[in-house]
């Protein structure tokens, strides 16, 4: 199952406002040469877990964005690390509960090639690969 997110700039209700029609292409989608039906399912948006994605682009050679989930604000330290452990990029703050997100930017961090980030929030911590290319 994939997922997608929406967020409305205005005062609407989703649910009312997008929907998936055979209109103009039919609305099927394929897995391995299977046909697979498509549906939206609208969820309240509320972060009930610690999560960190990966980042994207993954590989990047400018920039890319991390983004993970919080269930309370909190503070989060964010470290990006190369394959010996030297800690290449910290960035620490303070963020609201939900969905946040961090721009890292190749210029910021000395390295490349593999390269591993992890989030630290009181009793949460996650990690993920990156790949920086020249």
């Amino acid at each position: 199952m994939k997922y997608f997110s929406l967020k409305a700039n205005q005062d609407v209700r989703l649910s009312e406002a997008v929907q998936v029609t055979s209109e103009i292409t039919s609305t099927e989608a394929y897995v391995s040469n299977e046909v697979r039906t498509v549906d939206l399912r609208f969820v309240d948006g509320t972060v009930k877990e610690f999560a960190l994605y990966q980042n994207v682009p993954n590989p990047f050679e400018s920039k890319t964005i991390i983004q993970f989930d919080l269930p309370e604000a909190a503070k989060a330290t964010l470290t990006v690390f190369d394959q010996t452990g030297k800690v290449v990029k910290e960035i620490v703050g303070d963020y609201s509960a939900g969905s946040n997100q961090v721009e890292l930017r190749r210029s910021d961090i000395n390295g490349s090639g593999m390269l591993y980030y992890r989030l630290e929030s009181g009793d949460y911590s996650a990690a993920k690969k990156m790949v920086i290319i020249d």
